[in-house]
């Protein structure tokens, strides 16, 4: 019964040198509190930078891939816009805003392509369109310009300008600069090196009276797609080097309107290529080409003085020319109206609704044609006759047949 001694304790797992009672715990610093808080702020920041760049690096791509599905995504745009450009190209864009003054007769419109293909070994493709846009766009014409290609190199041979009349002319330029770096090079089997250029030319829904609307290219194809352009102009001339000229416009029923493209006097030219396509027109048509055919199918246009009223018609082509316009016999109108054509090389093969003058010429080839004369006694039972005339030159056959309204007697 004592007092404990040294070897009671030792007797019970203690040793020398431990306290039979822990000592408290040491107190925090207060100063590295203050210290630690700052840096784990600093810490959770950089994690949410990096957590927003890694979704914003995620969302991209499915970004790029929707716009790319929808352009009007997510924000439909109040202009007109033309197709995208595929992601693997680089490109460039133009686009020029124009508010003609509809009230002057004079004003002109003028897209002129003037590129040099020597600048460009593997060619430069692409076409001009007219087209109908959106009662709300910016203006009342939009123009934009395209450009892109595999490299940086050929889009800065290509350069637009704009030359403004004030109330009178819009002259918008397409051009070519040589360029210090190789414009192209070799191709491969695995790429298209060419060099794209589009130009789309968009119209609001409503017709707007210009004086004159003039396209022309060097090699760009011009063509009216079949959603037609709404669009009123005095006169239209289109021409092209070495591309052809179309009017994709769908071929209307019987007494339909057709082509939304109304111009009293209409003038196509290609030097290298076709004519083709379904073509209302007003007063005059006349279309040449000089190296190439013309298949075209001619539609009158309603205008204040008459009904279905034919125009003067002046075809000029190297090789074949078909044409056909409709016979309308119900609505006919009394016009003296003149037809030619000259065929160097080819064949016509023409349906024509003819009137007081009719020319057809087919130097090495031959004619076909059905022919509905409407003029003078036939048309009216007033005016006086005048007996239509009709030529023809081939050097092989020419087999004709004469038609007359069927409500005539």
């Amino acid at each position: 019964m004592g007092k404990t001694t040294r070897q009671d304790v030792h007797s019970y797992g203690a040793s020398e040198s431990t306290s039979l009672l822990s000592p408290p715990p040491p107190q925090p610093d207060p100063e590295q509190n203050i210290k630690s808080i700052p840096r784990d702020l600093h810490r959770l920041r950089i994690r949410k930078l990096l957590l927003a760049l890694i979704c914003i690096t995620l969302l991209t791509p499915l970004y790029t891939i929707a716009r790319c599905i929808s352009p009007g995504w997510p924000w439909p745009s109040p202009n007109p816009r033309p197709p995208s450009v595929p992601w693997r190209y680089y490109s460039r864009q133009y686009m020029y805003g124009l508010t003609p003054n509809t009230t002057l007769s004079s004003y002109t419109l003028s897209v002129h392509e003037f590129i040099n293909p020597d600048l460009f070994p593997l060619g430069v493709t692409g076409s001009v369109k007219l087209l109908t846009g959106k009662p709300t766009q910016s203006h009342n014409l939009l123009v934009y310009i395209q450009v892109y290609s595999n490299f940086a190199s050929p889009i800065n041979c290509i350069q637009t300008n704009r030359i403004i009349t004030p109330g009178q002319t819009e002259n918008i330029t397409i051009t070519s600069i040589p360029n210090l770096h190789p414009v192209n090079r070799k191709p491969t089997e695995f790429h298209d090196f060419q060099t794209f250029v589009n130009v789309w030319v968009y119209t609001r829904p409503e017709a707007r009276k210009l004086g004159h609307v003039s396209i022309s290219t060097n090699l760009l194809d011009i063509e009216i797609p079949e959603s037609g352009a709404k669009l009123e102009t005095e006169k239209l001339s289109l021409s092209s080097v070495y591309k052809s000229i179309s009017n994709r416009f769908p071929v209307s029923t019987h007494g339909n309107e057709v082509d939304p493209l109304f111009a009293n006097h209409i003038s196509l030219y290609s030097r290298f290529n076709y004519i083709i396509g379904n073509w209302g027109y007003g007063l005059s048509y006349s279309a040449t080409a000089s190296e190439g055919g013309v298949d075209i199918r001619l539609y009158p246009k309603l205008i204040s003085w008459g009904k279905y009223t034919p125009a003067d018609i002046n075809i000029v082509a190297k090789y074949h020319i078909f044409i056909l316009t409709p016979w309308f016999k119900d609505q006919l109108s009394l016009r003296n109206t003149s037809i030619s054509m000259l065929s160097y090389k080819g064949n016509i093969n023409a349906q024509l609704v003819t009137g007081s003058f009719t020319n057809l010429t087919a130097l090495e080839g031959n004619i076909w044609s059905n022919m509905l004369p409407y003029w003078g006694i036939i048309a009216d039972g007033i005016s006086p006759t005048n007996t239509p005339k009709i030529n023809t030159y081939s050097k092989f056959n020419s087999t004709l047949s004469i038609d007359r309204p069927v409500d005539v007697v």
